[in-house]
């Protein structure tokens, strides 16, 4: 046989002629391999796959008026965090254990080792090995027997516990059994989601599924009417404790517009401003009076009435009986004068109108003096005038004041008693309103699809 060497190219051809060479052990390893692989692909199980679909939607669609969520200025939620909570607890053991709950699942062949065995070529070598490492472990376990006997402070199992142990066990191993053949995908752009359920057993499969997504929304419909009763109990007790409150807050308006006849106050305020607004102007007005009287009267207080410049004081002069005998006086004065170029001082007709003259200056003295004690008297008038008016509004003020103070303790009552009434209406159509939620049974989880459509979906791996 000729040797090639590292520079000669291998052809194609020579390839081929090697592989004719040991066509007898290729074809045997060919037929071996392709022999294998049938026996694997009938040997195995065929699955089917139960699919039923789930409408969810936002938790506010199903709230009543008033309390909610229609409103998108007012109230708006992410609704990703929700759907993918709801993903979740759909394939979740504690959702899956009220699924084995319901399903009988010790007659399922799947769940209490009854079912079909395949063996095939790689079950042969699985359970070949599995012989080979359970005989090295016996083989260990009897070797450290010998080197460590049993010191006898392992507590044996009571026939209580072992039961109630294995009956945890058996309960947990069909929940994780049920959650490992679930799936859950959302259909896209839509609120839908599909839930499936894969078995050997075509009928259990959709058994299991349509079980599981009622027990889905048998769950979520209880979770939210637990919600509103808790809700509904603490709206309650709270709507018991205003009612308690508004009581408190009427009987307390009642008894203060009784005992301060409260029920006139806006009519009383009304009188009293008005009233109080008139005092002022008088008051105002007396007291220019008495200024204007005080001034005159300090202008004159200290004159004689005898003296010329009392008569001739303006507020004096103008006085009346001050005119009236200053003119008789002016008169007997002309008579003097016409008298006097005639007679002598001692003729009878002179000494006559002396003598008058003499009373007429006595009786404007008189008259004077009148006319002083006349503004004196105006001045003190207009001085008590001024102190009754001054103190009459003072206490027309005091009465404005007390009034006041009433009026703003009743508002202040009226405003806590709306206030309490207020709150209470809004318990009560809160209460009224989950009622309505309760009794409704609404629920945003619906099962459109009341079959699961199946779908062969291979073999058992």
């Amino acid at each position: 046989m000729p040797v090639s060497t590292g520079g000669d190219e291998v052809h194609l051809l020579d390839r081929f002629a090697t592989v004719f060479r040991h066509r007898r052990l290729a074809i045997s390893l060919f037929s071996g391999v392709v022999l294998l692989m049938m026996l694997q692909s009938y040997a195995t199980i065929p699955m089917f796959r139960a699919t039923a679909q789930l409408l969810i939607d936002e938790e506010q669609s199903v709230m009543v008026s008033g309390m909610d969520a229609s409103d998108p200025v007012n109230y708006w939620t992410d609704s990703e965090p929700y759907y993918e909570t709801q993903y979740r607890i759909l394939q979740s053991p504690g959702l899956a254990g009220y699924t084995v709950g319901k399903l009988d699942l010790d007659q399922v062949p799947e769940f209490n080792g009854q079912a079909e065995k395949q063996f095939g070529p790689r079950e042969a070598l699985q359970a070949t090995r599995a012989v080979v490492v359970s005989r090295v472990q016996t083989v260990g376990q009897a070797i450290l027997g010998l080197i460590r006997p049993n010191s006898g402070t392992d507590r044996p199992t009571t026939h209580d516990e072992a039961p109630a142990e294995q009956l945890q066990a058996k309960e947990l191993a069909q929940t994780n059994g049920v959650v490992s053949r679930l799936a859950v995908a959302p259909v896209v752009n839509t609120r839908l989601v599909d839930v499936s359920y894969t078995s050997a057993d075509p009928a259990f499969a959709a058994d299991a599924v349509n079980t599981h997504v009622e027990t889905y929304v048998e769950r979520n419909l209880a979770s939210r009417l637990e919600a509103v009763q808790k809700t509904l109990a603490w709206v309650s007790g709270e709507l018991a404790t205003q009612q308690s409150g508004v009581e408190e807050s009427d009987r307390s308006l009642s008894e203060y517009r009784e005992s301060e006849n409260a029920l006139s106050l806006d009519a009383n305020t009304d009188v009293i401003t008005t009233r109080l607004a008139t005092l002022n102007s008088q008051v105002s007005t007396a007291r220019a009076d008495r200024i204007q009287a005080e001034s005159l009267y300090r202008q004159i207080q200290e004159l004689d009435p005898a003296n010329e410049a009392a008569r001739n004081h303006p507020s004096v002069s103008g006085a009346a009986g001050v005119a009236a005998a200053s003119t008789r006086l002016a008169g007997l004065e002309g008579q003097l004068v016409g008298l006097a170029g005639r007679y002598g001082p001692l003729h009878p007709d002179m000494i006559g109108v002396n003598s008058e003259i003499a009373s007429a200056e006595r009786a404007v003295a008189v008259e004077v003096g009148r006319a002083i004690e006349a503004v004196r008297s105006e001045y003190q008038s207009a001085a008590d005038e001024e102190r009754r008016l001054q103190a009459e509004f003072e206490a027309q003020q005091s009465r404005a004041e007390d009034l006041s103070r009433k009026a703003v303790d009743y508002r202040l009552l009226e405003r806590q008693s709306a206030s309490n009434q207020r709150v209470y209406e809004s318990l009560l159509q809160q209460q009224n309103e989950l009622q309505v939620v309760a009794n409704s049974r609404a629920n945003n989880v619906q099962s459109p699809t009341c079959h699961a459509s199946m779908w062969c979906c291979g073999r058992l791996k």
